[in-house]
Formats: structure tokens, sequence, C-alpha cells
């Protein structure tokens, strides 16, 4: 009975531990005018300014890597393209605020050229927002007129983060 136990919580923690390095999977980073975020509502489009993804994998406070999403029988894979160490946050004027649009995180053993990552359609369907360090709403990717947007399906309140 002992060993049955320790065994167990044995395999709780093994399945608690990371086994290779994460990834938050980001757009490239957008200026909103913060008096629009103010009036931010449920059913809302944002506009995004891009004909195409660019997805970014994101580490810490760090832009790490460019990666190309594209799909192989049926399973959708992230391909790293370019290598290259940015800033995620660049701007520091009083009208614009950085958003931080994400799709979550993956792991990636290694983190180089060619690399590939398999992650599944519903990672990259499903938007959350952050802006001044705070997840301040959600919302789902949609094509408008040949221009990615996304379509706000929940806004936090601003001060505690919550709804």
């Amino acid at each position: 009975m002992k060993g049955e136990t320790q065994s167990l919580h044995l395999q709780k923690m093994m399945q608690a531990q990371k086994h290779h390095p994460e990834y938050t999977l980001v757009l490239a980073p957008i200026e909103v005018k913060r008096k629009s975020l103010k009036h931010l509502h449920k059913g809302e489009l944002l506009l995004l300014g891009l004909d195409r993804l660019e997805l970014y994998l994101q580490n810490a406070e760090k832009i790490c890597a460019k990666v190309r999403l594209y799909s192989r029988n049926n399973i959708v894979k992230l391909q790293i393209e370019l290598l290259q160490e940015m800033p995620a946050y660049t701007n520091n004027s009083k009208k614009y605020e950085n958003i931080l649009c994400t799709f979550g995180t993956v792991q990636s053993r290694t983190l180089e050229k060619g690399h590939t990552i398999e992650i599944s359609l519903a990672d990259i369907q499903v938007v959350t927002l952050f802006w001044e360090e705070k997840k301040q709403a959600s919302g789902l990717l949609v094509n408008v007129e040949d221009e990615i947007a996304i379509e706000i399906t929940e806004v936090y309140n601003g001060k505690s983060g919550q709804r």
C-alpha cells in the first residue's frame, strides 16, 4: 500500500515537471489608442492591419523567433523561420498602448531555424489580449475584407483582471 502511494506521488511530481523550455506564441506587437481601449466591449472588431499571420515565440520580455504556420496531413505545425532577439514592447507613447496578443504556450526542446513544433488548430483560434501587464480581454481570430482582425468575445475589469 505504501509503495503504491509513493509511486503515484512520484508520477504526479514527474508530470508536473516541464521537460522542454516553454515559449509564448504571440502575434506581432500592436499599438492601439488608449481611448479606444477604455471603450472596448464584447463583439467589437480590432483590426490588426495584417493580411497574413505573423507569429512569434516570446520568452519572458523578449521575442526570440519568428515562426511560420503550416499544415501537413491535417496536422498544424509551426516552423521557426528566423531567430531574433527583440523587445516585446517598443512604444513609450502616452496616446498609444502596446497590446500583447497571445495564443498560449508551446514547448520546444530546441530553438533553431527550421525546427518544427506541432500544435493543435484550437490553439490558434482563441486570442488573449494583455496590456498594462494584465489580462484585459479575449477574442477570436477572424478575417474581415482580407484583413486579419480579432473579434472581442470577453472584456475583463481593468482593475482586477476579472470579469
